[in-house]
């Protein structure tokens, strides 16, 4: 059960993120009429099938750099296996986890056997998500550059 709390944590922040870009395009781009934005957003024009391709859109179309962002992170130190040294190096093992579940059937990388192991990945993820979304947000709609927007923009 452990191991699909982190499972569903990292598959929550991946929407998230697809969900949170569409936003952000629609915005940036107000010219691009429906049709288009459909077409590359709604008919996999733009593919957000792993971590890297999500991080290369944002970069690419809307100037955030995702591997840059870094929130301070929080984790528990009690939890041994999910100690990041980034956050981006967090989501990426998160990443990982969800692909050898969803592959695999188990994880065989990290123990994930209690619930405060569970609880380290679910709260990095909240802790992130939370934090991306008032800076970005505020970046986005209203022009405001926090220093993690800052360290996180070209």
């Amino acid at each position: 059960m452990c191991e699909h709390i982190v499972f569903a944590s990292y598959v929550a922040l991946e929407s998230y993120l697809i969900s949170k870009f569409g936003e952000y395009f629609s915005y940036v781009f107000p010219c691009v009429g429906a049709e288009q934005r459909d077409y590359l957003l709604e008919k996999n024009r733009l593919s957000f099938r792993s971590l890297n391709e999500i991080k290369g859109h944002y970069s690419r179309l809307l100037n955030i750099k995702l591997a840059a962002f870094e929130p301070e992170s929080g984790v528990l130190d009690e939890v041994e296996w999910f100690q990041p040294k980034t956050s981006w190096e967090g989501l990426i093992t998160l990443e990982k986890i969800r692909n050898e579940l969803a592959h695999h059937g188990e994880v065989r990388s990290y123990n994930i056997f209690v619930l405060v192991d569970a609880w380290s990945a679910f709260d990095f993820v909240r802790h992130w998500v939370q934090l991306f979304e008032w800076n970005f947000n505020g970046f986005i709609f209203d022009g405001r550059k926090t220093k993690l927007v800052r360290d996180s923009t070209g």
